[in-house]
Formats: C-alpha cells, sequence, structure tokens
C-alpha cells in the first residue's frame, strides 16, 4: 500500500498567493517572490497557466525593486511562454513590452531584447496595428543607446509591418526616421541606399516624407552645414513622424510656411496657370474644397494672406515648378489633395521635435559634412565612394 501523499496544488495555490502578498506587505520581498513563484508553479499544475503567468510577472516587477534585474527580464520571458501557452499571443507581446520599459534605464540591452520578443509575438498573430507603440519604443530606445544599425532596422521593420496594417502615413515616416539616423550617424551612402531602396514603394514615393528626405539630401550635397540646417528648420512634413526618430512637431498656419512651398509658389498670378493644377483648379470653386487645404483656405480671404505664401501665390505660375512637388501637385485635383500634401501645409516643424529621433534630426549635420557630401555624390554617380575620381578613371580606361 502506498502511503505517500500527492501534492494537493489546487489547496496549495491560494494558500501561497496569501503568503506572497502577507510578505509583499511586511518588505520581505525575496520570500514574496518565492511565493509567488511557488504560486505560479501550483496553477500551471492545475492548468491555468494564465494565473501562472501573472504570478510570474509580479515576480518580475518584485526582482526589479530588489535591483536583480537579469532575473527580472528572465521571468518576464517566462510569462510570456506562459501567455503564450494560454493561446494569448498579445498578452505576451503586452507582458515583454512591459518588462522591457521597466528595464530601459538599469538594463538597456536587456530591455532591447525584450522589445524585439514582443514584436515577434505580434507579428506571429498578426497584430502589426497593435504593436505601434511598442515600435516606437523600441526606436527610442535603440537610438538612446546610439545603436544606430540596430535603430535603422527597427525603422525599416515597423515600416513593413505598418504595410501589413495599411497604415500608409506611419509607413513612409519610418522610413524616414531611417535616414534620419543614418545621417545623424555620418552614414551618408547608408542613408542613400535605405532612400533609394524606399523609393521602389509607392506609398512612400508619394508622399511628403520622401520630398522632405529629397531636400535634406540636396542640403547635405552641398556641404553647407547652414542649408542643412534651413532644411531641418524650415520643412514641415515630419510633425505626423510619430516614432522616436521622426516626431517632428509643430502645428503652425500658412502664415508661417517658411518652406519650398512657399519659395516656390512666388511669382505670378493665378491666371497664368497653364498646367495641369491650372486646369484642375477650374473645374471646381474653393466651395467643393473639402479637404484640409479647403478648411484652411475657407478661415481668411486670399486678402489677408500677408505671408509668404500670399506674396508668393500671386506671383509665379505653377508651370515654373519643375521640382518634385510641382509635379505631384500637377496629378490630383485641389478636391483630393487630403495626402501628404495637404497635410504638408500646416501642421509642424523641426523645432519642435520632443524625442530621439527627433532631436537627431535638429543635430544633422554631424561629423565630416564635406565627406558625406562627397559621398553622396559619388554613389549618386554611381561610383564607388572609398575611391578617387582618377582612380575610377583608370579602371574604366582598363
Amino acid at each position: 500500500m502506498d502511503f505517500r501523499l500527492k501534492p494537493d496544488w489546487e489547496a496549495a495555490a491560494p494558500l501561497f498567493e496569501k503568503a506572497a502578498l502577507l510578505y509583499k506587505q511586511v518588505g520581505q520581498l525575496e520570500k514574496a517572490r518565492a511565493a509567488y513563484e511557488r504560486a505560479a508553479q501550483s496553477q500551471e499544475k492545475i492548468g491555468s497557466v494564465w494565473h501562472a503567468a501573472k504570478h510570474l510577472e509580479t515576480c518580475g516587477a518584485i526582482s526589479k525593486d530588489l535591483g536583480q534585474y537579469e532575473q527580472m527580464a528572465e521571468f518576464y520571458r517566462q510569462a510570456g511562454s506562459y501567455f503564450a501557452q494560454a493561446g494569448r499571443i498579445s498578452a505576451a507581446a503586452d507582458a515583454l513590452a512591459r518588462g522591457a520599459k521597466a528595464l530601459e534605464d538599469k538594463a538597456p540591452a536587456e530591455a532591447s531584447a525584450l522589445y524585439g520578443e514582443a514584436l515577434e509575438h505580434y507579428e506571429s498573430d498578426g497584430k502589426e496595428a497593435q504593436a505601434t507603440d511598442v515600435f516606437r519604443q523600441a526606436i527610442a530606445l535603440l537610438v538612446k543607446r546610439q545603436a544606430w544599425s540596430d535603430a535603422v532596422s527597427m525603422c525599416m521593420r515597423f515600416g513593413e509591418a505598418c504595410d501589413k496594417a495599411n497604415a500608409r502615413s506611419s509607413q513612409s515616416k519610418a522610413y524616414l526616421g531611417a535616414i534620419v539616423v543614418w545621417l545623424f550617424a555620418g552614414n551618408a551612402q547608408q542613408a542613400w541606399q535605405v532612400f533609394q531602396d524606399v523609393l521602389g514603394i509607392e506609398a512612400f514615393t508619394k508622399s511628403d516624407e520622401a520630398f522632405a528626405a529629397d531636400a535634406l539630401f540636396l542640403a547635405y550635397q552641398s556641404g553647407s552645414a547652414e542649408k542643412v540646417q534651413a532644411v531641418v528648420q524650415g520643412k514641415q512634413s515630419f510633425k505626423q513622424l510619430d516614432n522616436q526618430l521622426a516626431r517632428l512637431a509643430g502645428k503652425q498656419s500658412f502664415k508661417q510656411l517658411d518652406n519650398q512651398l512657399a519659395r516656390l509658389a512666388g511669382k505670378q498670378s493665378f491666371k497664368q496657370l497653364d498646367n495641369q493644377l491650372a486646369r484642375l483648379a477650374g473645374k471646381q470653386s474653393f466651395k467643393q474644397l473639402d479637404n484640409q487645404l479647403a478648411r484652411l483656405a475657407g478661415k481668411q480671404s486670399l486678402k489677408q494672406l500677408d505671408n509668404q505664401l500670399a506674396r508668393l501665390a500671386g506671383k509665379q505660375s505653377f508651370k515654373q515648378l519643375d521640382n518634385q512637388l510641382a509635379r505631384l501637385a500637377g496629378k490630383q485635383s485641389f478636391k483630393q489633395l487630403d495626402n501628404q500634401l495637404a497635410r504638408l501645409a500646416g501642421k509642424q516643424s523641426f523645432k519642435q521635435l520632443d524625442n530621439q529621433l527627433a532631436r537627431l534630426a535638429v543635430k544633422l549635420p554631424q561629423g565630416d559634412l564635406a565627406g558625406q557630401a562627397r559621398v553622396l555624390a559619388a554613389v549618386q554617380g554611381g561610383r564607388d565612394p572609398n575611391k578617387t575620381e582618377e582612380q575610377q578613371e583608370e579602371e574604366e580606361l582598363l
């Protein structure tokens, strides 16, 4: 006859939970954590892995209070694993993200790893749309750690997730963030390569973020720090970049527009408009403008426009606009302008950047600007940036 007693996990679970709570209340954190860990074991034995995961997450929080950050990360990983076993993939991702957030200051490398694991859960569950904040937090931490390559990879990964979630605006902002990171890191060649890669993505090509990136590269090519700063301070296409590289905030009215649209607008009356925009404008009245431009335009008469747009709008035909903005504008009516140009027309400047990526942008250019300008000139011309023009010519002759 077997007189050995079998463990009664169902009875033990609430007792361990009560003991853990009492230990915690009197400040005996080591014993409280041990009791929560036994409570988790009990819940797992009786098939309640969800409650086991919750107890393990509590163990992680107590480990933080004890300053034991490696154990803290491991408890959050175990909690995530149990949530996943319970079929709650999103809960697993959320737990890992909470652990990562709690570890950012004390163990940033471990926090980045947890963010990566959380994002894997979101992606495996097809919940990319729920991962937006976690992507932003992960990117912010990588920038803070100056892990430039990883930050760019995370921005590109964020862009892919946005594509799956049909979040076109965030997708473009993520790609622009990747470009800003490489430029801040002093790697103009990689920044240009990213730009060329994402130009193959239609959502980005048609975005105001693409025009902002193009203007930034032109400023870098000039080798003038003043021009780079002028683009960064004057461009208005980054406020809606709401990840850490790109929340380039700054709502402002048409009166404050000092960017390319303002400069381009400017040298002759609307009567002389003979291009596509002129033809489109003639097909509908301002009353029909139901987008952002219409709403903005409806708030003041043209006579009251005493800013640059007003001065410029009366002076120059769009026919003379031979840049990308002009070509974009010529492809759609004002009625349909609820897209990037409408958003560009009035919401933000680089000056109000208040996060990690924003702070990077306002510090551009970094490093050897003349060298970066030479690299850009070489890669844009299809040459090896590590060779002089003379070396390149000799190879071509051979």
